[in-house]
């Protein structure tokens, strides 16, 4: 605020300077100080100065005041002997200011100096009339090569003036402003220069042209020296020697212009460099010859209330590249970006001025655009601005690379490199560290002719961040590369790689075909996560990742990498085909997990991640409803992950709608987890194929969730399911059903299978399925593979030679004399010393010592599995006879005396020994053996 407030008084205090300052009462003075002095003579209206003190090429004048009035002119009228002149240099040495309103007039081709530290204002009326290069500055002075200087506030002295051509400006302590007012020709001739370099320079309405010429701004600080170097149609600057700079701004429909039959070069260097109320800056090429380039350098770049920036061609000659390079770029638009988009998709054509605030290489002609380069730490793009390297007719686009080391923000407004003709788009690539589009903004570069689409790169190392719609709901915030219903050549592809990615509120990144062309893929490498969650505010866009096909073209494929992915209320990954075109493959590859849960909050569309052949896939305001039967295959989709876990309603799925066949669907995850009607399906109506192959660890399916291939018309899809550890509970299937056509097979090898099995028809029970309606000799078939451990694995050779018993026993003791029974995690027999020890014939306990206390019993028990595989319960009961009262009961455990089998086939050790057999094979006495 700080910084406007001296911006707005300083501006205002030299206005109001010049203001006091009549202009009737502004000449030229010439004063004394030079060897051969200036002559001036008035005749009327004209002021003709001549004479001067010439030195080589150079004819220096020196005044005391240099101002021309209204309808009054400045003649530099070079005698006979002055004709060869190359340069005239002027100094004004007294403290007044410049003033010109009339015009600067030279009759042969020098190039004209024109120094005065006090400031230079140009009125509405100012112009030239010269041949050659012109250059105004608040410098204090002109430096030569040879080390001598032409100084306005240096010259007590007669100044050694020097042959050379000039090399540089010298600014003092306190450089003082340009201002430009003229709106009727401040213009050099065809190839030359027009430079202005001062302190702060303000163009209200001010007009600079240069046509197929060079123009520099230069907006210099304190003790600033502006380097000249010279070319052969004038002189270039360079800023190598400045510390700090100050403002430029142009306001009121300012135009700075170099076009010309091929565009020429503009160079812009200040602090703050603003355009505002329609302001333009243009180099583009009209004709057959290439143009210039046009570079900004500043610490900020403010482009507001329809002021552009351009490079562009509208002829066969290729258009000059634009360069920013600022600390931040800000651009505010005037334009509803959804009239901008209306036109453009009706029209395929609009002007600079219909476009409104933004910077532009665009082809309008047969000559390509060239590249448009933003070299930033922020970019904020809002309200309709725009940033373009499009091709409009039969020449190239341009190719556009964003790099902002912080930020780029795109609030309704858009990056885009589209080709709406023959001519081929060019490559969009923006390189950041956070990257945030909503209400509609995104980055955008497809095809609409038979110009081929170009390529999308977004490398953000932190985060992207998409969200919402117009808001009309029509245009999502998105990442997009699209073929539209006249493209012939294929669009680009879209490479996303970042940190984390959100996608919310509708947003989406895609890639879709509307006719013959080839759609792009999309490719996502997200290192962290990646989200997509929720819909639009009126439900009609889902927030999205996706590749669609609505013509004969096939959709791309997607292809997803990342640690996390999570899918919810309504979030969508898919791969689609409303028509005869193909849709794309679907790989997921997600180290951590992937989970999907939840509907939109209207109840309408599931969490999901699909690929469909279907004309309901996906919902969205944008894309019209199709209007051919859906004939194309649904792509096939692969999921590898840690843990997939489905909930709530969403869904994985692939679906072929009437004949169009589903794709395959492979799942290869540690754990899969499906509960609260979460589903993985594969449907198909008169189509083939829509298999599900699922390969896991564990499978669990809880609350009405499904694993399901079911077919209308067409014969039921098959599953396969490879697990460890097959659970379904809750009415939860797996089926692989069919009403007109045979059901599908179903194989599960497991270990194990828990709360579901195989059925003839669904019930309310968890069934494993394969039926047809046509009756049974139609259905299906269900292989389950249950694989049991196999006892011949793992068994120890027993030795040959016995070991003598009684040699490794000593003199046992009564049971009541201090000896104990101990319970260990794990045990077993002891491998035999004198063979290979081979570490495997382990009594393996399967679940930890629990204590169990019911009335004053202390009873600790436990399970292990034997070799053949069999599971037993061991349970230690307290010492006593068990139909005695909790009070008699002792409260220590104590060791058991020896074992029964119950009758439910579980070992259970005794505190006394009871009356059996005791040469039966189920007896074992825990007593002491004594010898």
């Amino acid at each position: 605020m700080q910084q406007r407030l001296f911006i707005w008084l300083t501006g205002n205090l030299f206005v109001g300077l010049l203001a006091s300052t009549s202009m009737a009462q502004s000449q030229v003075i010439p004063d004394d100080t030079l060897p051969q002095n200036t002559v001036v003579t008035k005749n009327g209206n004209i002021t003709e100065i001549q004479s001067g003190t010439r030195v080589g090429d150079n004819l220096f004048h020196s005044f005391e005041e240099f101002s021309v009035p209204e309808r009054s002119t400045a003649f530099f009228n070079l005698e006979t002997i002055n004709q060869d002149v190359q340069n005239i240099i002027n100094r004004v040495t007294e403290t007044k200011l410049s003033e010109i309103n009339g015009t600067i007039q030279i009759n042969n081709t020098a190039n004209l100096f024109l120094i005065n530290p006090q400031g230079i204002l140009f009125g509405a009326n100012a112009k030239l009339d010269i041949s050659g290069s012109f250059l105004a500055s608040t410098a204090n002075s002109i430096q030569f090569p040879d080390g001598r200087e032409f100084s306005a506030t240096n010259y007590s002295t007669p100044p050694l003036l020097s042959i050379n051509v000039p090399i540089g400006l010298q600014f003092g302590s306190n450089p003082a402003p340009i201002e430009n007012q003229s709106t009727g020709g401040l213009q050099v001739k065809l190839g030359q220069t027009l430079a202005l370099v001062g302190g702060e320079l303000r163009f209200p309405g001010g007009h600079l042209t240069a046509p197929q010429g060079r123009i520099e701004l230069g907006s210099v600080g304190e003790n600033s020296f502006v380097q000249i170097t010279p070319t052969i149609n004038g002189f270039t600057l360079g800023y190598e020697g400045v510390e700090n700079f100050q403002d430029i701004h142009l306001s009121q429909q300012s135009v700075v212009d170099a076009s010309g039959t091929g565009g020429g070069f503009i160079q812009v260097q200040g602090a703050q460099v603003n355009l505002t109320q329609g302001s333009q800056i243009r180099a583009d090429t009209r004709g057959n010859i290439n143009g210039g380039d046009i570079t900004i350098q500043a610490e900020q770049l403010n482009l507001q209330e329809g002021a552009f920036v351009s490079a562009s061609t509208f002829g066969d000659g290729a258009a000059g590249s634009l360069m920013v390079n600022a600390s931040s770029v800000e651009i505010i638009g005037t334009r509803n970006l959804q009239e901008v988009l209306d036109k453009l998709f009706k029209t395929r054509t609009i002007t600079l001025d219909e476009l409104g605030s933004g910077l532009f290489s665009l082809s309008f002609g047969s000559g390509a655009a060239n590249h448009l380069i933003i070299n930033t730490e922020i970019l904020n793009v809002r309200e309709g601005g725009f940033i373009s390297t499009s091709s409009f007719s039969t020449g190239s686009g341009g190719d556009m690379i964003v790099r902002a080391s912080e930020s780029v923000e795109l609030v309704s407004s858009e990056l885009f490199a589209d080709s709406y003709g023959q001519g081929n788009a060019g490559k969009l690539t923006v390189q950041t560290r956070q990257l945030i589009t909503r209400d509609g903004g995104g980055i955008f570069n497809s095809t609409f002719d038979t110009g081929r689409g170009g390529n999308v790169l977004i490398q953000a190392s932190d985060s992207i961040e998409l969200i919402g719609t117009t808001p009309d709901g029509r245009f999502k915030s998105a990442i997009a590369s699209n073929a539209f219903e006249d493209a012939t050549q294929a669009t680009g592809n879209v490479s996303i790689e970042t940190r984390r990615l959100i996608i919310r509120e509708g947003a989406g990144i895609g890639a879709a075909t509307f006719g013959t062309a080839q759609g792009g893929t999309v490719k996502i490498q997200a290192s962290d996560s990646v989200e997509l969650i929720g819909t639009s505010a009126n439900g009609r866009e889902l927030s999205s990742l996706n590749t669609q096909s609505f013509g004969k073209g096939a959709a791309g494929d997607i292809e997803v990498y990342t640690r996390q992915l999570v899918l919810r209320d309504g979030g969508v990954i898919s791969t689609t085909t409303q028509n005869a075109g193909r849709a794309g493959r679907l790989v997921v590859r997600a180290s951590e997990f992937v989970e999907l849960s939840g509907i939109s909050a209207d109840g309408q569309f599931s969490s999901s991640m699909r690929s469909d052949a279907s004309s309901d896939s996906v919902p969205s305001g944008f894309i019209p409803p199709p209007r051919t039967e859906v004939l194309g295959k649904a792509g096939d989709v692969t999921i590898e992950t840690g843990r997939l876990i489905i909930r709530d309603g969403a869904e994985v799925t692939v679906n072929g709608e009437k004949l169009a066949a589903a794709g395959n669907l492979r799942v290869d995850a540690d754990l899969i987890w499906l509960m609260n009607g979460g589903a993985i399906s594969a449907t198909t109506r008169a189509g083939t194929e829509g298999n599900i192959i699922l390969q896991t660890q564990n499978l669990l399916l809880q609350n009405q969730s499904q694993i399901s291939t079911n077919a209308e018309n067409a014969n039921g899809g098959n599953i396969t399911i490879d697990t460890g550890n097959l659970v379904a509970l809750n009415n939860s299937d797996i089926s692989a059903n069919a009403q007109a056509g045979a059901g599908g097979r179903v194989t599960v090898n497991a270990f194990g299978i828990f709360g579901t099995q195989f059925r003839e028809a669904l019930t309310p029970e968890s069934d494993i399925t394969a039926t047809s309606a046509l009756g049974a000799e139609f259905k299906g078939r269900v292989n389950i593979n249950i694989e049991e451990i196999d006892p011949n694995q793992g068994l120890v050779r027993l030795p040959e030679n016995f070991t003598e018993p009684r040699n490794q026993i000593v003199t046992g003791c009564a049971a009541d004399q201090g000896n104990s029974f101990v319970v260990t995690g794990r045990g077993g027999l002891p491998e035999d010393p004198t063979q290979t020890l081979r570490g495997r014939t382990i009594w393996r306990d399967l679940r930890t010592l629990v204590l169990n206390e019911d009335e004053g019993d202390q009873v600790e028990t436990f399970s292990g599995t034997s070799g053949s595989g069999a599971s037993r319960d061991v349970t230690v009961e307290p010492l006593g006879d068990r139909g005695e009262s909790p009070s008699e009961r002792r409260s220590s455990i104590v060791e058991a005396q020896g074992w029964i089998i119950n009758a439910q086939g579980q070992v259970e050790l005794v505190a006394h020994v009871p009356e059996v057999n005791p040469h039966s094979p189920w007896y074992k006495s825990a007593t002491c053996l004594n010898e």
